[in-house]
């Protein structure tokens, strides 16, 4: 779901994840069968379509998701914040602040932070860079109102609810 909803936003994505996740699928200890058959077919999917690459066997991973995506200009999809290597890489001090779009699956469903399609979608503005997409990826949430405003008359309630099944 992650990989089409960027192919659909138009950036070619890639993956990196640490060698161990090979090994550990090869001895047959990723999780109950169906997961490790179901994870092996992805895996090898997008190995074969260019989009995973394992790290070296005993390199951390993180060191060249941070590497590639600097000399790329690209993001960061992760939520992991790599507050350890923005200080020991002397990264630019908001560099994977502005570079980070953290996510979530809901029922399947990949959700990227809005905030961070926004950065996105700005840089990509600023750079005269056209992703393939046409008007946002998601829709975007409105800013939120200064502290103590009144919500605007009318306002639905901030909850979110999914259609009950049956």
């Amino acid at each position: 779901e992650a990989v089409q909803f960027w192919r659909r936003f138009g950036v070619e994505p890639v993956a990196i994840c640490p060698a161990w996740w090979e090994r550990v699928r090869e001895q047959g200890r990723w999780g109950p069968p169906d997961w490790e058959a179901a994870d092996a077919r992805a895996m090898d999917q997008l190995r074969r379509e260019g989009v995973l690459y394992p790290s070296p066997a005993g390199e951390h991973d993180d060191l060249y998701i941070i590497d590639y995506t600097f000399r790329m200009d690209g993001f960061l999809v992760s939520n992991d914040k790599y507050r350890d290597h923005q200080r020991e890489r002397n990264l630019p001090e908001d560099w994977i602040e502005e570079r980070r779009i953290g996510f979530m699956f809901v029922r399947n469903a990949f959700l990227p932070n809005p905030d961070g399609i926004a950065r996105l979608e700005q840089f990509c503005a600023a750079n005269s860079i056209s992703p393939a997409h046409s008007g946002p990826a998601i829709p975007l949430l409105p800013p939120p109102p200064p502290v103590g405003a009144a919500p605007p008359v009318g306002a639905a309630p901030s909850t979110a609810t999914a259609p009950s099944g049956g």
